[in-house]
């Protein structure tokens, strides 16, 4: 929930309490910029469900987000969705599991607000960043796209993962739009009880006809990015008291 502040009205009991009960929606700019503004808010719904016949087995779930309504399921058309679906074990190999999302803060009536929709602001343009950084759904402003794992689990703290992941941004947000994919590698393993090693290896391939970044081997725009880490951890199991 965003209210008050710098540009915008008073921030007082009355303003924040409004924050919470106002049924009207903070559209247009005589709400926007006035002192009845009910700042931004938003509705969630979330739903889990196992599915008849595979209940031990497969979960269909949703998480959804709205902007300035009561809740996606009252305003489905103004809604940001990410449903999935998880295999809690495979038929047979019972320590693989699979896990594939799908992603759109893209909805029908965002079309034409150039990615001035979800996860934006008029006024505080900032309350979704941290640092620049934008918060929310990895998919981003006015994107759709979706990823996927399967992972082996040698343990209960040790497992060998492969994921994938497709994000493509839509051309009234960014000139030309935007397209990724990547698949990324994981493994986790235990050096006795004490140490850990975790190892990471991705591979990435974008296009972004916005940056002329063309080569003999890669058309404008079009890049791809590797990128490597391994990371150590100790678990002390001695205590030291001072």
């Amino acid at each position: 929930m965003i209210w008050g502040g710098k540009g915008h009205e008073p921030v007082n009991l009355h303003s924040f309490l409004r924050s919470f009960f106002s049924t009207t929606a903070g559209v247009g700019s005589v709400n926007k910029f006035g002192s009845n503004d009910p700042g931004a808010r938003f509705g969630a719904f979330d739903f889990s469900y196992r599915l008849p016949f595979v209940r031990n087995w497969l979960t269909f779930y949703t998480d959804s987000e709205v902007h300035d309504d009561i809740s996606p399921i009252d305003a489905p058309r103004r809604a940001a969705i990410r449903p999935g679906l998880y295999l809690s074990h495979v038929p047979g190999i019972a320590k693989l599991d699979l896990r594939a999302e799908a992603a759109m803060t893209d909805p029908s009536i965002s079309n034409s607000q150039h990615g001035r929709f979800m996860y934006w602001e008029t006024i505080q343009r900032q309350g979704y960043t941290n640092q620049g950084q934008l918060f929310g759904d990895w998919i981003g402003r006015e994107d759709k796209g979706g990823q996927a794992w399967i992972t082996y689990h040698l343990s209960g703290n040790e497992w060998l993962q492969v994921g994938l992941r497709n994000q493509k941004a839509a051309k009234d947000f960014i000139p030309g739009g935007t397209t990724l994919n990547d698949i990324n590698f994981q493994v986790v393993k235990r050096i006795g009880k004490d140490f850990e090693v975790n190892g990471n290896f991705a591979y990435e391939r974008w296009k972004a006809p916005i940056y002329p970044t063309g080569s003999p081997v890669y058309p404008a725009g079009q890049k791809t990015v590797t990128a490597t880490t391994i990371q150590l951890t100790w678990f002390p199991q001695r205590k030291v008291s001072f």
